[in-house]
């Protein structure tokens, strides 16, 4: 569960992490998109009530502020485990795995294409033919896909589109060689 953080506790969490520089940096910046000024805090606490003065500022829902982005990540104060969104983070997780698996696969995918390459060119230097079972095919299956294959060719396939392809539909290596020249 999502614990709240205080007011008062965020006052602090700002007070303790920024440099009074930092503050008063802040509170000049802000109030050049107010249309009135904040108070000029003095005293032993001025920095704990000119942050106090900005956070209100900022949520009152009245005042219209522009969107202000984090350009030094290293400058925004941490927050405990408490007060994070732990659900957002299992998402953002869950989608970055999901994308590690993608790129895994489509490594596995190249290596793949690339080890049928290297056995292509070795079987066109030899002059042999492929024994791998996806390579071959029968007649009847070469003529049904005649028209789609030289529909495909016509397009200008690249050679990486071809041997996909070649994989996915079986044609024995000769065909595939006499296809590409390579």
């Amino acid at each position: 569960m999502l614990a709240a953080l205080t007011h008062a506790h965020s006052i602090q969490l700002r007070t303790d992490f920024y440099k009074e520089d930092e503050i008063f940096a802040a509170k000049s910046l802000l109030e050049q998109v107010l249309p009135f000024r904040l108070s000029m805090r003095q005293g032993t606490n001025k920095c704990r009530a000119t942050v106090d003065d900005m956070i209100r500022t900022v949520l009152d829902p009245n005042i219209v502020l522009p969107v202000y982005y984090a350009t030094d990540l290293t400058r925004i104060p941490p927050v405990d485990s408490d007060h994070c969104n732990v659900a957002a983070i299992l998402t953002e997780l869950q989608s970055l795995r999901a994308e590690v698996r993608a790129v895994k696969q489509l490594s596995d995918e190249v290596a793949a294409l690339r080890e049928e390459i290297k056995q292509l060119r070795q079987l066109k230097t030899q002059g042999g033919s492929v024994s791998d079972s996806r390579f071959s095919r029968t007649p009847a299956d070469v003529a049904v896909d005649a028209d789609r294959e030289t529909e495909w060719w016509d397009n200008g396939l690249r050679a990486h589109h071809s041997l996909s392809l070649a994989r996915l539909s079986g044609w024995s290596g000769m065909q595939l060689l006499s296809k590409m020249q390579l």
